[in-house]
Order: structure tokens, then sequence, then C-alpha cells
């Protein structure tokens, strides 16, 4: 299983308007604020910037088909919301697909149950939806 975080958790370094320096990193979905060294709270100017209006968000997806290409194939999803634990779930198919379709559409269909601007890890056992996402692939063109 990988897992792709698609609000990275890195430290960014940040500089107020009033010329204070920050180090801001995303901690299992909350947002740290360092100055000098020391923890301290994060002001509306870095939570304006930084904060994540979305809430933070789980997603699991899958995808398969037999006989591929051209089998019959599905796809399901699992998207929690961490602070509540509240969860959603989806599932479809398709014939006549591919594996690499339906891993997929997983995938998007997870992405899709999330608010716009929320902070995702996505979790999948597809190196091709990992690698899509970090852009090493790119449409093939039909013959």
């Amino acid at each position: 299983m990988s897992k792709f975080t698609v609000f990275p958790n890195k430290k960014i370094k940040y500089t107020s308007k009033k010329g204070v320096n920050y180090e801001i990193t995303n901690v299992n979905g909350q947002l740290v604020c360092t100055s000098k060294g020391r923890k301290c709270k994060p002001t509306k100017e870095i939570l304006s910037k930084y904060a994540t209006p979305g809430g933070q968000y789980t997603v699991y997806s899958d995808g398969g088909c037999l006989n591929n290409p051209g089998g019959k194939g599905g796809y399901g999803c699992v998207v929690i919301k961490k602070s509540t634990g509240e969860m959603s779930q989806l599932k479809g198919s398709y014939y006549p697909t591919t594996n690499n379709r339906m891993e997929i559409r997983g995938a998007i269909e997870g992405l899709k149950l999330t608010p716009k601007g929320a902070s995702i890890d996505l979790y999948t056992d597809s190196d091709y939806v990992v690698r899509t996402m970090n852009g090493e692939y790119q449409k093939k063109k039909n013959n």
C-alpha cells in the first residue's frame, strides 16, 4: 500500500508582513507553527494562507479487472473525515475495461467525495496511480 499526500507534510518557511520568520508544518492534519525555535500559535495571516478549509481526510482506493484488458472490472473507495471519523464509501463497475482504468477510477471517485481545499492522504496499492499523480506518466497517444 502506497501513500500519496495531496497536501505535503513538509516545512514551509514564511516571513510575515511584519518581518517575523516562521516555520509551518502540517503534522497529521494539524498546522504547527514555530518562530525562533519555539512553538507558537498561528496568526490569522498564516491561517488564511496555509490552513486547509475543507478539513483533513483519508482516502483508501482500489480497482481491478478480470481478463485484463477487456474484461469485467470494478473499483471502490473509502473516505474518512479525520476530525469526526465519518466514513463514506463508493463502488462501481465497468465492462469492458482495464485494470489501470479501475485503479485510477477508484482514486478519482474517492477524491471527488472530499471538499475543495481539503488536506487528503490517499492510500492505494497501485504504482500506476501514484506515478500518475506525481506526473511521471503521460497519456499515451492512440494509434
